[in-house]
């Protein structure tokens, strides 16, 4: 008999809570390695600030050696063993590109797969590999390539427990953990328009206007303008079916033939030439050029070559279409605006961004 009293006897054992935690990320370590390797670059795997959401893109063209860094790091206070990692490439490269591939890692299908047998508590491995940049790739293109972890195993009394990332890179698993992928991202060079225009008539008030893309000149009715424009297409890069076109205000008519023109009577007429932007390699393009009939309005054209590729060799080309017109009607003050676009395609015919330039 104890009179109804109940005596508790209580104890407590302290139990720590054991498992793995896998984080991803991944980055462009370096482009174009002065040799080939994988164990050199001067930026870490988060150069892009993709872990914190940043999307910092890095410039490519064509053949360039691109290197990749895929680091994985173990959080937690158990060893991750087993740990499968895919890399999935942008759908404009195949497995053909990838030339080196780190620790044993395979491509198929494009995707790049390493298993790491163990990633230690507490400490990272750095998986990498090069893809290289298929020649005559196009100009303002953008990619993003994303890397994750699928699964890792630890030790249990039980065994071994599989855990598989949130967001994993296989949609096909059902997810049992915290996230660990990361992206990467990369981009071509765009082509850029630059305008100038310049009177004929130089005289007080009137700004000369000799850099593309600084409008400041002024005319009155009957003079003449002359006018510049410049299309970069950038080292490295391809455009197809490029067409640079400036449609003439309805107050402007196409001008050739004698007028003053930059102090003195000259005659004018329509030019195109083209070279690298450094100046090598001066050449004319194959393009064709399409103005309107003298003394009308109607739009300047240049069609380029329907497949025009630079090459990389570490310079821009440049096409330099020159032109004139005559101010037919207009009021004191106001102003003429008309713009230079480039117009251009993708392989498979799909249009690009306007370049355009005032």
């Amino acid at each position: 008999q104890n009179g109804g009293i109940v005596y508790q006897y209580r104890d407590e054992a302290p139990a720590e809570w054991t498992e793995p935690q896998l984080d991803l990320l991944k980055g462009v370590k370096q482009v174009d390695a002065v040799a080939p390797g994988l164990d050199s670059g001067p930026n870490g795997a988060d150069f892009d600030g993709s872990g914190s959401g940043g999307s910092t893109s890095v410039e490519v063209q064509s053949l360039a050696d691109v290197n990749f860094r895929v680091d994985v790091t173990n959080d937690g206070n158990k060893d991750a063993l087993d740990t499968e990692v895919r890399d999935i490439l942008p759908a404009d490269f195949a497995c053909g590109d990838v030339t080196v591939i780190s620790d044993s890692g395979t491509c198929t299908s494009g995707v790049i797969s390493w298993t790491v047998p163990q990633i230690t508590a507490g400490t990272s491995v750095e998986l990498a590999y090069e893809l290289r940049i298929p020649a005559d790739t196009e100009a303002d293109q953008s990619w993003t390539n994303t890397a994750g972890v699928r699964t890792y195993q630890a030790l249990t009394n039980d065994g071994r427990y599989d855990y598989f990332p949130r967001d994993n890179i296989d949609p096909g698993v059902t997810p049992n953990t915290d996230a660990a992928d990361d992206q990467a991202f990369l981009h071509t060079a765009a082509p850029t328009v630059a305008k100038a225009q310049a009177s004929g008539i130089d005289e007080a008030g009137n700004g000369s206007n000799g850099t593309p893309g600084t409008p400041l000149d002024r005319s009155t009715i009957g003079e003449v303008t002359g006018y510049t424009i410049v299309l970069t297409i950038p080292d490295g890069t391809t455009v197809h079916d490029g067409v640079v076109s400036d449609a003439l205000h309805g107050s402007h008519r196409y001008f050739e033939g004698s007028a003053r023109f930059g102090g003195g009577i000259s005659v004018l007429g329509s030019t195109v030439t083209s070279s690298d932007i450094d100046g090598n390699g001066v050449r004319l393009d194959s393009g064709s050029l399409t103005t309107p009939a003298v003394g009308s309005s109607g739009t300047v054209s240049y069609t380029l070559p329907s497949h025009y590729e630079n090459p990389a060799d570490g310079n821009d080309h440049t096409v330099t279409i020159t032109f004139h017109v005559q101010l037919m009607s207009g009021s004191a003050g106001n102003t003429r605006n008309n713009s230079a676009d480039f117009d251009f395609d993708d392989a498979g015919g799909g249009p690009q961004t306007t370049a355009t330039s005032n």
